[in-house]
């Protein structure tokens, strides 16, 4: 937004280039020298009569008007309009990607709370599963192996469960900064 500003004042600058100027000044000078003598009677000149005599005063005023100086007021302001256009153009831009990244942490925000939701289920069915498991497994219809599995299988889906929260939790704060 800056460089907007930026070079919207350079190119009012540069327009400026097509207004007349108008200057003035104003010098002064003096001089004197430490033997110096009337010439016509031969007596020295004191330095304040000299300063006083030998002072001199320079007004001058000028008017500039930019009929033609080579193009380079043109120039300028042509070289200004681009640089605006580029500068709305990278403002734009970064416009576009900063709402792109908002969309995708969105999407990602989804995502995570679908494979929350998921997870939830998944470590449900295992529970279920597990329960079933306990029960053959007191029968003995069901050998420890498959029994010390279904309790691994709960125990990684739970452990789904709570990655899969953090990872939406991240992400929605992700989101919402």
């Amino acid at each position: 937004r800056k460089d907007v500003e930026v070079a919207s004042r350079n190119l009012a600058i540069a327009r400026s280039g097509y207004s007349p100027t108008i200057n003035a000044g104003y010098s002064w000078s003096n001089s004197f020298t430490f033997d110096y003598k009337n010439p016509a009677t031969g007596d020295p000149i004191t330095i304040g009569d000299q300063w006083r005599n030998n002072s001199r005063h320079y007004f001058q005023v000028g008017l500039s008007i930019p009929i033609f100086n080579r193009m380079s007021t043109i120039t300028s302001v042509q070289h200004g309009k681009i640089n605006l256009m580029m500068a709305e153009y990278t403002l734009n831009e970064a416009s576009l990607a900063l709402q792109q990244k908002i969309e995708q942490a969105y999407a990602d925000a989804t995502s995570s709370l679908q494979s929350y939701r998921a997870a939830e289920k998944a470590a449900a069915a295992s529970a279920e599963a597990l329960r079933y498991a306990t029960a053959k497994f007191e029968q003995s219809k069901l050998s420890a192996y498959e029994y010390e599995t279904a309790k691994n299988q709960l125990l990684r889906s739970q452990t789904d469960v709570l990655r899969a929260k953090y990872d939406y939790i991240f992400k929605t704060f992700l989101l919402e900064y």
